[in-house]
Order: structure tokens, then sequence, then C-alpha cells
């Protein structure tokens, strides 16, 4: 009975040693070196804190064709966002094979510590660029124009130290039929969501809260916007700093074989002889302007071997039509189609068929060019 009693005892001590052992366990020290060493701090993260947690786990991982036992360990650590503040602490795993081979550090989650300050709010000339640039104005035949864009409420949040901006804002939208002269008038209680990435800014707009539910949907004009009547689609055009543009760039244009160079052409001055109407039905209006431009015309007049290469000025008097593209450009320009006149009571019915200007303007210089001009034109006249 002693022996069997002394013999009992040995073999559940043996039982017990051999369940707490495991030959394949590796060390903390071990799993810290090779964490380490595989781990690599986020650009603009700064670490407070890593320990060690343990928590060791068993687990068949593929490789290829079989699965192989494996083993994680847990390691814990916080980073700080430096830009605003966050702070974030981190679980990984170290794997190992089953023979204590380091294989890799795997992200297994994430908890957030701290909410700091919400990020400044943008301003509002960027809120209008990016709502603006991001709106749908339509497709097709259908076009739209945004008629004035205001921002009524603004919310700033971090996610991950990247900034979030909830916008509500109301707009107002003429849209219609880009054939039609007249669009319908719209306002619209809408929202956008801006995030921001280092550089890259994305918008996610056209959102409308619709009005049985109040859940933010994708906008329709005639579903979700109040309807405020008919307006013009056409944005009149007075005689100004945008309609000397136009004709300064336009007259260049038709003069130089589409080429608008210093080397070709220079108009230093233009001003209104006279303001048409505009007309409903081509979208256009003729304005009458006289100005003065300096051209480069080379080997405009040859006689007994001379060649006149001059940078020449001429003073003209013009009339031309400038149209709206309702459907395009959504904006006034030049129509190519220009008749010239000698004088500002006279009839425009010279048209200009090449860049010569000498038969339908009146030469300033230099002298001697002009001189030649015309008595190569008094020649012309003699033939």
């Amino acid at each position: 009975m002693r022996r069997f009693i002394m013999f009992a005892v040995p073999l559940t001590l043996i039982v017990v040693s051999l369940a707490v052992s495991d030959s394949n366990a590796v060390s903390k020290n071990q799993v810290m070196k090779d964490f380490k060493a595989n781990w690599t701090q986020a650009e603009g993260r700064k670490l407070q804190s890593m320990e060690y947690v343990g928590k060791p786990r068993s687990f068949l991982h593929p490789e290829g064709l079989v699965k192989v036992p494996y083993k994680a360990y847990q390691v814990k650590f916080v980073d700080l966002f430096e830009a605003c503040g966050l702070k974030v602490e981190y679980i990984f795993e170290a794997w190992y094979r089953k023979d204590s081979t380091y294989v890799q550090n795997v992200y297994s989650s994430h908890k957030v510590l701290n909410e700091p300050p919400p990020p400044e709010p943008l301003k509002d000339e960027e809120l209008q660029k990016h709502v603006r640039g991001a709106w749908n104005m339509g497709s097709g035949n259908y076009v739209s124009k945004i008629h004035s864009l205001k921002v009524d409420k603004q919310t700033a949040s971090w996610e991950f130290c990247n900034p979030k901006f909830n916008v509500e804002f109301t707009i107002q939208v003429l849209g219609g039929d880009m054939h039609e002269m007249e669009h319908e008038l719209y306002e619209c209680t809408s929202y956008a969501r801006i995030s921001k990435v280092g550089e890259k800014v994305d918008v996610l707009t056209n959102l409308c809260k619709d009005p049985k539910t109040g859940n933010e949907v994708q906008c329709y004009y005639d579903n979700h916007c109040k309807k405020l009547g008919k307006r013009s689609a056409v944005q009149p055009l007075a005689w100004g700093e945008v309609a000397e543009k136009i004709f300064k760039k336009g007259i260049c244009e038709v003069t130089s074989g589409g080429s608008t160079g210093r080397s070709n052409c220079d108009v230093t001055s233009v001003k209104l002889v006279k303001d048409g109407a505009f007309d409903e039905k081509t979208k256009e209006k003729k304005m009458r302007v006289e100005f003065v431009a300096e051209y480069y015309e080379k080997n405009a007049f040859r006689k007994s071997g001379d060649e006149w290469n001059y940078e020449t000025k001429y003073q003209c008097i013009m009339e031309a039509p400038v149209f709206f593209n309702i459907a395009y450009a959504d904006k006034w320009g030049f129509k190519n189609e220009v008749s010239w006149c000698a004088k500002a009571d006279g009839d425009c019915d010279l048209q200009m068929d090449s860049t010569y200007l000498g038969s339908v303007c009146k030469c300033l210089g230099p002298e001697a060019y002009c001189k030649r001009q015309t008595e190569a034109l008094n020649e012309r006249k003699r033939r």
C-alpha cells in the first residue's frame, strides 16, 4: 500500500509539470526585441509608451497548400498625433511559427484615448471654392448655374488627425434647358462633407434634406428645393473691364491668325463707340468700338527690292458681335465675324479677310512705313 502511494504522488507531479511547460514559448524580451526591430513609427506621430501584453494564442495559418501552427503575442503602444494632439492606443500581435521563428507584426485593434480640440473652421472663401467646384450642375441639354451660395453652419472634427467638416448652406441655382432664354431659380438647403488628408481634399455634396423623412438624400431641384420663379439665363453685358478684355483678345485673334502673342498683336486701347441691343434669339449683341493696336507686319509692301518689317500701329473702327454661350462656357465671348469701318459714323461693310489692315485702318506709325503704305494704296487705286 505504501509503495503504491509513493508511486502515485510522483506521477501526479509529472502530469502537472507537462501542463504548464511550453517548449515553443517565446520570451517577453524576445517578443519586444523582434517587434521593435520590425516596427516603424508613422510620420507625424510620437511614441508615448510601448509594453508587452502577452496573451499568447495558438492558431493555424495557411502557407501555400498547408496550414502551419502559429503563436501570437500582444504588444501595446500609444501614439501621439502631433498635428492635433490625438492619442491612440494600438494593440498589435507578433506572429511566430511553431519553431519560434518570427514572422511579422500584425495590427489587432485600436482605441482613442482623448478628444483634442476641433480643427480651425474653413474660411468662407475656401468653402465656397470646394462646394461650388463639386456641385453637380446637370447633364445633356439641362444646364444650371449657381446664383448664390451662403454657408449657414459648419462643424469641424478630426478623423485620426485628418480634419473633417460638415457644412450646411443655402444655395440658389438657376437651371433649365440650354435653348431657353429663361430658367427656373431654385433655392435649396444643402449639405457637404469635406475631408482633408494632407493636400488632398474630398468633397461629398449634392445632399438635401428630404421634406418627408428628414433624411439627407441626393438633391433633385423639383423635389427638394423651392421655386423662386423664372429668371433670365443671360447675364447682361455692359461696357467695362470685361467687355474690353473680350474685344482686346478677340481683335488680336481674328487679325493674327489665332495668335495673341506680343510679336503679332497688342491692342493698347479700346473704347466704345456705339452699343447695340441684345438679340434674345441669337443671344448676341453688337458693339462698335474704336481701338489702337500694334502689329508686326512682315513684307507687307515690296517696291524696288525694299522689304518693310515694322511693328506698325493702327487706329481702327470696327463693329463685331459678342455672344453669350449658355450651353458650355456660360459667359460672353467674341464672335469671329467682323466688319471694319473707316470712320465712326460709316457703314461697316468692309469684311476683314486678312491680317492686312491698311485699307480699313488709319496708320499711326512708323511714319516712313505709313507713307509707303499710302503710296502703295494710291498705286492700287490707279490700276
